[in-house]
């Protein structure tokens, strides 16, 4: 799946804020491409950040 999606559109997906999406982009956290002053990023990229990004996925396992 090569889908691309802008800052608006990522944080739409994942419920960050497009401030948070862009600081991300800017410190490397998450990988994106920078064409003139727009960012696009990649939908395995931003699904990546998102598992690395979410702690609360982290649950314990259930008891058996």
């Amino acid at each position: 799946m090569n889908d691309f999606y802008n800052v608006e559109q990522a944080a739409t997906k994942t419920g960050f804020s497009e401030r948070y999406i862009r600081e991300r982009l800017n410190d490397g956290s998450l990988k994106g491409y920078k064409t003139g002053r727009k960012w696009f990023i990649l939908h395995a990229d931003l699904l990546e950040f998102v598992k690395s990004e979410n702690t609360a996925l982290d649950l314990p396992e259930k008891k058996k």
